[in-house]
């Protein structure tokens, strides 16, 4: 059997040796839709990438690689610093402000 769940540092070191395999194959495309992926769990997940010291470390990584292989693109894309403190911000009370909209709207069917 195996985990149908894996940790997030996990499956960004599977991301990175996708990446390796594509490097080694030349797959630009792979590799940028790789950065891509890994830009969308950023954005998407940005409270595991601050709170989670083995991701965050696993990420250095990653960064590390990408701009030893010469990859601007690819690393502008995984660039947690990026994304600032007043858009995560934003994020959290939009995510709040739908939540609560739901729970009024559910109870208003009642």
């Amino acid at each position: 059997m195996h985990r149908l769940i894996i940790s997030s540092t996990e499956m960004l070191r599977k991301l990175i040796d996708l990446y390796l395999d594509a490097l080694g194959n030349h797959s630009s495309l792979l590799c940028y839709k790789i950065c891509h992926l890994v830009r969308y769990c950023i954005r998407e997940f940005w409270v595991v990438f601050k709170t989670d010291f083995n991701l965050t470390n696993a990420m250095e990584e990653f960064q590390e690689l990408v701009r030893v292989n010469g990859k601007e693109l690819h690393c502008r894309l995984i660039d947690v610093s990026q994304i600032d403190a007043q858009e995560w911000c934003r994020k959290i009370a939009q995510q709040i402000k739908s939540n609560s909209s739901k729970k009024r709207k559910s109870v208003a069917t009642l």
